[in-house]
């Protein structure tokens, strides 16, 4: 599979395995973060951060998908039941430039959004995280999870210290649950 990605030069594009080396993080005059890019001929050229991220985040490989995968996502409404957990079936998974694997909906490697993101996918042995610094590593299905992040959210919104008390009488056996 053949990748392109755009040096900021007119019109010029490198293919992504002339990329010998990405730097680390440096700031530039306007205090802007900015990696660079090293190719096999010589040539250096920069990135901003969040176009390194998404440098990263470019599938060099992709791999079909056994159906009934999916990449949930959680969509936090004021009260429990409002909230819902949204499911995109996966059709494969892509080998990336910085060697993870993600899932690939119809909308993109992770649907499109940020690497930095915590991502889930439910498979049939429950809900399992992508990648190594998503936390909690999993869940044994939608209502867990759901429930775990409705108390996150709620717990940022009112303070850590008892929150599940001070939840109203309807909403805190569900998320004690």
């Amino acid at each position: 599979m053949t990748g392109l990605i755009s040096t900021g030069w007119a019109g010029a594009m490198v293919p992504l395995d002339a990329i010998t080396r990405v730097s680390n993080d440096w700031k530039n005059d306007h205090r802007v973060k900015m990696r660079t890019v090293e190719l096999n001929d010589g040539r250096k050229f920069d990135l901003t951060d969040t176009q390194a991220d998404a440098l990263q985040g470019r599938a060099v490989q992709i791999i079909p998908a056994l159906p009934g995968v999916s990449l949930l996502s959680v969509d936090l409404e004021p009260t429990l039941e409002g909230s819902c957990i949204l499911a995109e079936p996966v059709i494969a998974w892509a080998l990336c430039v910085d060697g993870d694997i993600r899932p690939v909906t119809p909308a993109g490697v992770l649907s499109g959004r940020s690497i930095w993101d915590d991502h889930y996918v439910e498979m049939v042995g429950g809900i399992q995280s992508v990648g190594d610094l998503t936390e909690p590593p999993g869940f044994s299905d939608r209502v867990e999870m759901l429930q775990h992040f409705f108390t996150m959210e709620y717990a940022k919104k009112h303070g850590a210290d008892g929150f599940v008390s001070e939840l109203d009488a309807d909403v805190a056996p569900q998320v004690q649950a």
